[in-house]
């Protein structure tokens, strides 16, 4: 009985990561973070009742508060939106896997107090953001009267 138990012990140490891979893992963390942060920008300018400016890159996302909100000057995408459970990090990704395609029918948009999204000639637009890797595929949508982020 030991030496069957031993016999699993090792073929599960040496055979079993080849059953897991990590890219898996990575994109579905990304994705959900951005999924996440799309969620969040919107929270952030309804509550915040200031702009938040979202962008979507080769290589990850980033968004910005108006920090020119309450003042009548042009908009200044310089505030940092910080990440909920943990104030000291901004809400930022630069770690898309390299496995991970990602694109968007618009960047940089931007979330509107009022729910609206807007592009950036100020049009009403609704985002479709698209991830395709090894092991996922799925796709965004910012609905642009509303702001509501869904997975279709």
């Amino acid at each position: 009985m030991v030496m069957v138990i031993v016999i699993i012990g090792v073929l599960a140490v040496s055979v079993g990561p080849r059953f897991f891979s990590v890219t898996t893992y990575e994109e579905r963390f990304y994705t959900e973070d951005l999924l996440t942060a799309l969620r969040y920008a919107h929270r952030v300018a309804e509550n915040s009742n200031c702009v938040v400016r979202f962008s979507v890159a080769s290589n990850g996302f980033q968004m910005a508060q108006d920090g020119n909100c309450f003042n009548a000057s042009a908009a200044n995408f310089n505030m940092n939106v910080f990440r909920p459970s943990e104030p000291d990090i901004p809400f930022n990704s630069v770690d898309k896997p390299a496995s991970l395609l990602q694109s968007s029918t618009t960047s940089p948009f931007f979330f509107q107090p009022n729910g609206n999204i807007l592009d950036s000639s100020s049009t009403l637009a609704t985002v479709t953001v698209s991830l395709t890797g090894l092991e996922v595929t799925t796709t965004l949508q910012i609905d642009g009267y509303t702001g509501y982020v869904s997975k279709i």
